[in-house]
């Protein structure tokens, strides 16, 4: 599964189950894919993720900034608590909208 346009304009994106090097380019091109559509949000999906590392939050990050480059906000939801946990180590959960672990 890649990105879906939602009913209320969103684009949809479920990331990889597991969020790492190997995976972190396919997060990326999804969002980017999602964000291609000029929707006014990104929303993805993280509730099917089982594990992560600070890859994913860095390809977040950075998700977020080329998005917000053409007026595009990202959302983050169904962070599972490895996600909050990583990106609160990190000092970024408020930036990515995650609630701390």
């Amino acid at each position: 599964m890649g990105s879906t346009a939602r009913a209320d304009g969103a684009a949809l994106v479920v990331p990889p189950r597991e969020i790492d090097l190997a995976t972190g380019p396919l997060l990326r091109e999804r969002i980017a894919q999602a964000g291609a559509g000029h929707p006014e949000q990104v929303v993805v999906d993280c509730g099917d993720v089982t594990f992560c590392d600070s890859t994913a939050v860095s390809v977040l990050l950075r998700a977020r900034s080329a998005l917000r480059d053409e007026h595009c906000d990202l959302v983050v939801v169904n962070a599972p608590p490895l996600l909050r946990r990583v990106a609160a180590m990190l000092g970024e959960a408020d930036r990515l909208g995650i609630p701390a672990a």
